[in-house]
């Protein structure tokens, strides 16, 4: 990434305007910030997929489930140095959410202000 971004400060509260992974990807964040402007989540990694997030802050991420990150069946996450900051679920599942056999490899994860109410 070469720049911060935020999600569209027009749409609907928990619209899906996050990013869907549909394919293996790293994404090397450069201590940038994804930003979802407290109305959406950010990344949906669809079923058989694997996502890798380096040096990455994601902030104001909201929905019902997985505001930072929703894994769908059989997908996998790889993170190092990223900060989850001030993202909201309702379902308390704030972080991220998995579905049944997902994968999740952490390293080095500074983690502050999620906010679980």
């Amino acid at each position: 990434m070469d720049c911060d971004y935020k999600a569209d400060d027009d749409a609907e509260e928990y619209d899906n305007d996050y990013i869907f992974i549909r394919k293996d990807v790293t994404i090397n964040g450069n201590n940038h910030i994804i930003d979802g402007n407290n109305r959406t989540r950010v990344f949906m990694v669809e079923d058989g997929y694997s996502l890798t997030l380096n040096n990455l802050t994601i902030i104001n991420a909201r929905a019902d489930s997985g505001a930072g990150v929703y894994l769908k069946y059989n997908a996998s996450l790889t993170i190092n140095n990223v900060n989850f900051i001030n993202n909201y679920a309702h379902d308390q599942k704030v972080l991220l959410f998995t579905q049944v056999f997902a994968i999740l490899l952490m390293f080095i994860i500074p983690v502050s202000l999620i906010t679980l109410l």
